[in-house]
């Protein structure tokens, strides 16, 4: 979970198949909770989701260096895919507010671990844990 600059709660929910089956799948859904969702005590709002037949949807723990939201409401979130074949990919995922689509900002092998963080004009600086590199990923 993580809060947004207006005090709305958003939050990633996945389900994947187990770590060793041969065959994985995965399913991934970004919601938020409004201030007055809070106050009515209503159920938040899915922003997003889907269902992946060949991954499983693995994620990191909590926290703002892998989720993180823009003041403009864009979602930034890493998680990582475990295909059929055993391979992982690392996903720096994007949630364009104003569109509702899903964009993969930057995909690492699993050996390169990186954490972000978003600067008030919504661009990301991404530290590359491995090669202690930092990027800046320019918004629009």
């Amino acid at each position: 979970m993580t809060l947004g600059r207006d005090g709305d709660l958003y939050w990633i929910y996945r389900e994947r198949s187990g770590f060793d089956d041969p065959d994985q799948w995965g399913y991934l859904e970004i919601s938020r909770l409004t201030q007055s969702d809070i106050k009515r005590g209503t159920e938040g709002k899915v922003l997003w989701s889907k269902y992946f037949e060949d991954r499983g949807v693995y994620g990191w723990i909590p926290g703002r260096k892998f989720f993180g939201v823009s003041l403009t409401g864009d979602l930034f979130f890493t998680v990582l895919f475990r295909f059929d074949n055993g391979t992982w990919k690392e996903n720096l995922l994007w949630l364009d507010a104003k569109t509702g689509t899903v964009k993969a900002l930057l995909t690492t092998e699993r050996s390169e671990y990186y954490s972000f963080v978003i600067d008030p004009q919504g661009n990301l600086y991404v530290s590359l844990w491995s090669s202690g590199s930092i990027i800046r990923i320019n918004r629009g």
